[in-house]
Order: structure tokens, then sequence, then C-alpha cells
């Protein structure tokens, strides 16, 4: 799986590293699911300056178990390269929905804190 290089995702409580290993791993995501890769937001702790793993949603239409292992392989992958734990939570969109309409808290907490990855260019 290609991982980069990608430009780096501005935030002001992440480290160099961190930034390069999402930049990866967004560019990597945008590749394999294009248009069915509909959320994708980095939360949690770590943005607000708290030594943590680096939390990251991604929502995928039809989202197989298949595919959801390959974005958990993935993860792995940056922890080897750039040496950054990220702990990638994908879902399908209907199960994302499904929250959402429980209003449930991992999605208000995501919504409103959440850094989405999507709105940046990651080019080669």
């Amino acid at each position: 799986m290609p991982l980069g290089p990608y430009p780096n995702p501005p935030h002001e409580a992440l480290h160099h590293r961190e930034r390069q290993a999402l930049g990866a791993y967004a560019g990597y995501l945008r590749e394999r699911f294009g248009p069915r890769l509909r959320l994708l937001r980095v939360f949690g702790a770590r943005l607000h300056g708290d030594e943590a793993d680096l939390e990251v949603v991604a929502v995928v239409d039809a989202l197989s178990l298949g595919e959801r292992q390959e974005i958990w392989e993935c993860t792995g992958a940056l922890l080897q390269r750039f040496g950054v734990v990220v702990r990638g939570m994908a879902m399908s969109t209907a199960a994302w929905q499904g929250l959402a309409a429980r209003e449930h808290r991992i999605v208000q907490e995501i919504r409103r804190d959440g850094v989405d990855l999507l709105a940046f260019t990651f080019r080669r």
C-alpha cells in the first residue's frame, strides 16, 4: 500500500511526523476508496495537546469487512514507517448515520472537535 509522500495537514498540536502520517493515511484512503470515502477526521485528546494516540475516523460507503481490515493494516504500516500510532475507526456510511441518528456521543465529539482531513489537497 502506498503511503506518500503527501503534504501534511496543518494543526498546531501535532508533531511533524504525526502530520506526515496523517497525510499518508489520507492519501492512501483517497486513492483506495475514491468517492466512496465520505468522511475522514482526526479527533481526540491529541488535538488538544495531550500525549495520546491519533484517533481517526473513516466513513466509507458500503464498507466491507475485508476493506475494514485493509484500513487497520494501513495503520500498522503507519506505525512502522513514521513511528506514529494511529487508532483508525472505520465504518460504513450506514453505521455512521445510525450513530448520528441516535446522537451518539462519539459522533458529536467528532463533529465538534475533529479536523476534516478531506478538506486538504493531498498530491504526490
